[in-house]
């Protein structure tokens, strides 16, 4: 299961870098620098969040719906609260920036949830 979503990890950050860089280099609008910075921070949250799943389903496989929904919401607020303080901060670029770390939140969640959708053989 580690190995999947490594791999899934691995495959959702490179096709977001080259996403980003294809856009910057090859776009007539340009992408805030903070995108790239959302990347490579959500990257870094699934990795703990898939670490906490992880060990929840082998603690005790009753509470990993709570689980699943514990990191969802942790992912929700951080999302919340990095565009809350980036859009106060910064707000020439909001329609981009929004929905670039939209893109980037669906695309890390389904790479996070995508190992787990396998059933459990016993």
């Amino acid at each position: 299961m580690k190995k999947q979503f490594y791999y899934n990890l691995g495959v959702a950050f490179a096709v977001l870098c080259l996403a980003y860089i294809g856009i910057r280099q090859w776009s007539p609008m340009q992408l805030p620098t903070v995108i790239f910075g959302a990347i490579v921070g959500y990257a870094l949250l699934s990795m703990l969040l898939f670490n906490y799943l992880d060990a929840s389903l082998k603690a005790n496989p009753r509470r990993f719906a709570t689980a699943i929904m514990g990191t969802t919401a942790i992912k929700m607020f951080a999302t919340m609260a990095f565009l809350g303080i980036y859009l106060y901060i910064d707000r020439s670029q909001k329609l981009m920036v929004a929905l670039g770390v939209f893109a980037i939140y669906i695309i890390y969640t389904v790479a996070l949830l995508m190992p787990f959708m396998k059933p459990i053989k016993k």
